[in-house]
């Protein structure tokens, strides 16, 4: 929970301008629209597989808001980590079924 909650931190300026309230459920179909899947139900090496194809030769908006190139650096790669980390988080206080294979990437998570 404490991903989700820090993804909601993040989101509360905009949020505040329209009055609203995010769940976990907008945050995964938020993710699911932006990957095409929903990405708690693979690895976090077959989603980082994933947003490397994606974001390969696109420019994209860092998190300070600078448009910039994918060139897989660490801090890249971090970001995607911590996304996929928060989907998974968010899909299980929904009480999805996420994959055991998902879940050894995640001790932490197991139930």
């Amino acid at each position: 929970m404490k991903l989700f909650k820090e993804w909601l931190a993040n989101l509360s300026e905009a949020k505040k301008n329209k009055g609203s309230d995010s769940s976990p459920d907008e945050f995964l179909a938020a993710a699911k629209s932006k990957f095409g899947k929903d990405i708690w139900k693979v690895t976090q090496s077959q989603f980082l597989k994933i947003e490397a194809k994606r974001l390969k030769d696109l420019a994209y908006k860092d998190l300070l808001g600078r448009e910039t190139q994918w060139t897989g650096k660490e801090h890249e790669v971090r970001q995607s980590k911590y996304l996929h980390k928060a989907a998974v988080e968010a899909a299980l206080e929904m009480g999805k079924k996420v994959p055991l294979k998902v879940l050894a990437d995640y001790p932490e998570f197991k139930q």
